[in-house]
């Protein structure tokens, strides 16, 4: 009996386990159905987006065509442009190398027309010229306007005036080798400037050139030995460029305008540029003597007997490693001139022919010119000078001023100055007229020359004359003029 209890139990028990097997492998069947089912719907989906994808693809793939298709068209676009553009690089390249040839053979560059000989250390110095085959080339016009409220010219209705005027310049220079050079220069200009209007011993405006007529002002043969120890020159020639010439005060369209800042009054030069000879010896670094014969009324004619000579002596020392130069010259002007002697004198000594108002007089005359440079973008200037007091109405005349260099203010082109000076009447023109004053006129000139590039230029330009006509004018002790100078190198 027990041992039926036992297997009875025994069975019970397995029957139990069997069944709690059973369940649970039911249980694990409907969750693998369940998740079966959720594999199938995310498959499903899956396989929707794919074919979503494919889609997609499918129409990317067309557009990729096409964009393939446009590629290969711009590929031939490219190709074709390539070509041509390979074409058009060889056709410059030719061009190019033809113009090389051209160049070479006529020897073409730009030159700064300031370096082209030492004779000329003042003649447009810095200005962009061309050279081709030795013949170097430059110009330049320049354009003044000028006004002031006190013209004092008697016979004005008005005391305004404002006036403008131009002039070009045009300078061919021709180099030989190991023998010299050739220099012309061709002028013209339109327009008297504000000069007219006024009454005054020294003009305001240099550069005023009423003459549209293009005119030879100077044409002259330069010729040196012993490695330009010695030089000569003869032609028709400008004789203020090579006399009495300043570093910082010679040049009126660059530098000062007025008159008695371009070169000294009291130095009678020719009338105008004549035919004439230079020689110069230099001995030395620091040294250098010219000597200079002209005709005295530029007339061509009668050489000999109107006679201007000059002769001039430079040292050029190194003060304080910077750059001047310290001319001393004398000079003798052998033309016609007309004496100022008095009523007194005559009507005294009636019979002398030294008293006559026109007679065969000389002038003669001596002076000075320091230019030094006192920094790096300061320089200073001095001119003094004196002539015969018989038949010249100004005796002495001094002046001085200032160059400054834009480097100090972050312009190195650009350039200032300030000058002031006198001319001193003699003691025979207040003797001449016992009414005249024969006061000292003085001059004030401030500029300022704005540099836009190698081709353009401007500035203002302000002066002040006091005294005009040695106080003898008629209106106005004092004179104020206002301005601006325009430039075109070319």
């Amino acid at each position: 009996m027990k041992k039926v209890i036992i297997i009875i139990g025994l069975l019970f028990v397995a029957s139990n386990c069997a069944y709690a097997k059973q369940s649970n492998i039911a249980a694990t069947l409907e969750k693998l159905n369940s998740r079966m089912q959720m594999l199938e719907e995310k498959i499903e989906h899956q396989n929707e987006l794919i074919k979503t994808q494919q889609s997609m693809l499918a129409k990317q793939r067309r557009e990729l065509d096409m964009i393939s298709t446009t590629i290969c068209t711009h590929d031939k676009a490219v190709c074709q442009h390539k070509e041509e553009i390979k074409n058009q690089y060889n056709t410059i390249t030719n061009v190019s190398h033809k113009i090389k040839d051209i160049t070479k053979a006529l020897e073409i560059h730009r030159v700064q027309f300031g370096e082209m000989s030492d004779m000329l250390p003042m003649r447009d110095k810095g200005r962009p010229g061309l050279s081709i085959q030795g013949f170097e080339f430059s110009g330049g016009s320049t354009a003044v306007f000028q006004g002031t409220h006190n013209a004092n010219r008697s016979g004005r209705d008005k005391k305004e005036a404002r006036n403008i005027n131009a002039s070009l310049d045009m300078m061919l220079f021709k180099h030989f080798k190991d023998f010299g050079a050739a220099f012309l220069h061709l002028e013209g200009g339109e327009g008297a400037g504000i000069d007219p209007d006024l009454s005054v011993l020294s003009g305001v405006n240099r550069d005023a050139d009423n003459d549209t007529n293009i005119r030879m002002t100077e044409l002259w043969l330069e010729t040196y030995w012993f490695d330009k120890k010695i030089t000569a020159l003869t032609g028709k020639m400008d004789t203020s460029v090579f006399f009495d010439n300043c570093a910082f005060a010679n040049d009126e369209t660059r530098q000062f305008i007025s008159d008695i800042f371009r070169n000294n009054p009291a130095l009678e030069f020719p009338e105008d540029n004549s035919i004439g000879l230079i020689a110069a010896i230099e001995p030395c670094e620091y040294c250098e003597l010219s000597l200079g014969a002209f005709d005295g009324n530029a007339d061509w004619n009668n050489i000999s007997d109107n006679l201007f000579s000059i002769a001039q002596l430079t040292i050029k020392p190194k003060l304080f490693d910077k750059e001047g130069n310290y001319r001393f010259y004398i000079w003798d002007n052998d033309s016609y001139h007309q004496r100022l002697s008095s009523e007194a004198d005559i009507a005294r000594d009636p019979d002398n022919p030294d008293l006559l108002n026109f007679n065969k007089d000389t002038n003669w005359g001596m002076g000075l010119c320091f230019d030094q440079y006192l920094t790096e973008h300061i320089g200073m200037f001095v001119r003094f000078g004196n002539q015969d007091r018989r038949p010249s109405i100004v005796q002495y005349s001094w002046s001085t001023g200032f160059h400054m260099e834009g480097g100090m203010w972050g312009r190195k082109d650009d350039t200032a100055g300030m000058a002031i000076g006198q001319l001193i009447p003699g003691k025979d023109y207040r003797k001449a007229d016992y009414e005249r004053k024969g006061k000292n006129e003085g001059h004030v000139e401030m500029y300022y020359r704005w540099v836009f590039n190698d081709f353009v230029e401007f500035g203002p330009n302000f002066q002040l004359v006091w005294n005009p006509n040695a106080a003898d004018a008629i209106e106005h002790d004092t004179i104020w003029i206002y301005g601006a100078r325009a430039q075109v190198n070319f």
